[in-house]
């Protein structure tokens, strides 16, 4: 009892130590995720550091200026979409390289489950028959004291010689491991520093170009903006005291120069008049007083203006006959035109004789058509039927036979010559009707009339103030 009482006790201090070894490493991953990089304190620490220095990065950029936090919250939103698009392609080899391992590895897990489907089939019930067994004997204490006898065994080999050398084997395979690891994260630690050197090297690089540019554009714009107050305010004002300053200058030099020619006059005058006094005070003239340079001098000077006075004269004389044979030209060109103008005079003056004549015969030809159809309405009814001639043309009224009648009256009533109105077309027909009439009468297509049927016409003419004599 008192040995059973202390393996009792044994496991129950180890009991207690396992539990407490658990309790420990409990307590530390506990305090790992409390105080660990993944804690809520330390995230958001990070956060607040990670804000600070994006918000100093942007006040940096902007001159000092304050940032806005929505701008800072984008910007950080913007630098956490960059690191996740960097680890997209590490969790795409890691995500393709593990459907790779599970195809590949299919075939092994469904045999490592059969196994293990094969070893619980076959050997737990093995397994659970000897613990039925010892869980009997156990509830039978006399029957274990006569069952189990305790037995001695004695170690030919040190079991901590033993332990240590496995600790040791262990230790360094585990080690010699860990470091080809550490080596391998080095190595990668030292490519990844190298590569974030090499990108912050080139982005400052880029920064330092970007910010010269800046600067010598500011520079620029600032020169521009400097001329242009210069053009704008300074350059008329410039302008206008250069334009006046010349101005002024050009002023006095030309009072100085006028004033030093109003003196050299003054002074040639005064001289010349106390010359001229002084020959006539000595010798009584003036006759002598010009040098013999000076006289040769002004007759050179004549000669010239002679030369040229004859040429001109010479010149003047041939534009003179040149001028005279054009007047003599234009004075035969004249003549021939007073003479032409003469003769288109004697024509027109005919012409005008000839259209009175021609009126004065329409009227009487009028007068004697109107005549014989008042005295022989058969002969006018015949000459107007002999209208339908061989040709077959009808005679158009023209109303000269109303002209030819009002002149008439006209006559009669002022007893003047009568001057006959110019036809218009339709009395121009009337004129061409009595021509017809008087070449058909002289070609003998109408009947001439009889002495007695003439004396009655010349009659009823005399009467009524028609014909020659009447015109008359």
């Amino acid at each position: 009892n008192i040995a059973r009482f202390e393996i009792q006790k044994e496991v129950e201090v180890k009991h207690a130590g396992h539990m407490r070894e658990l309790l420990d490493e409990a307590f530390q991953e506990w305090a790992k995720e409390a105080h660990g990089p993944y804690s809520r304190k330390r995230i958001r620490a990070n956060y607040a550091r990670r804000y600070g220095l994006m918000k100093d990065k942007l006040s940096a950029e902007r001159d000092g200026e304050e940032v806005d936090n929505d701008e800072v919250s984008l910007a950080l939103s913007q630098e956490s979409a960059d690191v996740i698009a960097c680890q997209v392609p590490y969790h795409k080899k890691r995500i393709y390289f593990a459907a790779w391992a599970n195809q590949v590895m299919f075939r092994y897990q469904q045999l490592m489950r059969r196994a293990d489907r094969h070893y619980l089939a076959h050997h737990f019930p093995k397994y659970f028959a000897a613990w039925k067994l010892f869980l009997d004997l156990m509830q039978n204490e006399s029957a274990v004291a006569y069952t189990y006898d305790r037995e001695r065994f004695d170690s030919a080999h040190n079991e901590r010689v033993i332990a240590n050398f496995t600790q040791h084997h262990i230790q360094r395979k585990y080690l010699q491991a860990w470091f080809v690891l550490t080596t391998r994260n080095k190595a990668v630690h030292r490519k990844c520093a190298q590569i974030r050197k090499n990108r912050l090297a080139a982005v400052l690089g880029a920064w330092r170009e970007r910010a010269k540019l800046q600067v010598s554009v500011k520079r620029v714009c600032l020169n521009e903006w400097r001329d242009v107050g210069v053009r704008l305010r300074e350059t008329p004002f410039r302008a206008w005291y250069v334009f006046t300053r010349t101005a002024r200058q050009r002023r006095e030099a030309q009072l100085v120069l006028l004033a030093a020619f109003q003196r050299r006059q003054k002074r040639l005058l005064i001289t010349r008049v106390f010359r001229q006094w002084s020959h006539k005070a000595i010798y009584g003239k003036t006759g002598g007083l010009h040098s013999r340079a000076e006289l040769m001098k002004a007759l050179e000077t004549q000669k010239d203006m002679l030369l040229a006075m004859e040429a001109t004269s010479i010149q003047q004389r041939d534009s003179i006959k040149e001028l005279e044979f054009a007047l003599g030209a234009e004075k035969e060109r004249t003549s021939g035109l007073q003479v032409e103008l003469s003769e288109r005079e004697e024509d027109l003056i005919k012409a005008k004789f000839a259209r009175q004549q021609v009126e004065e015969e329409v009227v009487r030809l009028q007068a004697l058509f109107d005549s014989i159809s008042l005295i022989h309405p058969g002969t006018a009814k015949r000459v107007l039927m002999q209208e339908n001639g061989v040709d077959g043309k009808r005679f158009s009224d023209r109303g000269v036979g109303e002209v030819a009648r009002r002149a008439a009256q006209r006559a009669k009533l002022s007893r003047e010559p009568i001057t006959a109105e110019i036809p218009t077309n339709e009395e121009g027909a009337a004129v061409g009707t009595c021509l017809r009439c008087a070449a058909k009468l002289g070609r003998g297509d109408i009947k001439p009339l009889s002495a007695r049927q003439l004396r009655q016409s010349e009659e009823d003419e005399l009467e009524f103030g028609l014909g020659p004599a009447a015109l008359k």
